[in-house]
């Protein structure tokens, strides 16, 4: 309903936390979005296909890092999901609500259960939805 509301992006929607939503105001600050990125390898290259670890698979890799560009403004969420700022200024709004979704909104904060990141939109167990999850659903 948010995203066909304000026609904030998918990434926009499941990346907001409650600390960007202006329930007085009727708006909500799009300054984030959440992400999946991808961790690299840090023991080393690989070399036929195995990595000095010892694991194929990066998340295993005991010195698995993010690798970003110098500037890269970014925030750890959980797993391989992170909060990254939207690539252009014009990204960063405010973006009003109806008043519709500003009593939606209101309902989903007054039942808000377990939720360790602030978002909005989360599992029952707090965990985040992603994109993938949510396209599934």
């Amino acid at each position: 309903m948010l995203g066909f509301t304000t026609g904030e992006r998918e990434c926009e929607v499941l990346g907001l936390t409650w600390d960007r939503v202006d329930l007085e105001a009727g708006e909500i600050d799009t300054s984030w979005q959440l992400q999946p990125h991808q961790k690299k390898h840090g023991c080393g290259e690989a070399v036929d296909g195995s990595y000095p670890c010892g694991y194929k698979r990066v998340s295993f890799c005991p010195k698995a890092h993010w690798d970003f560009p110098p500037g890269f403004e970014w925030v750890p969420c959980e797993g391989t999901l992170i909060w990254t700022r939207p690539k252009s200024a014009a990204g960063i709004r405010r973006v009003p609500l109806t008043p519709g979704m500003l009593t939606a909104l209101r309902l989903l904060k007054a039942n808000d259960g377990v939720n360790p990141h602030n978002l909005v939109f989360h599992h029952s167990d707090g965990r985040p939805i992603s994109q993938d999850q949510d396209q599934k659903a």
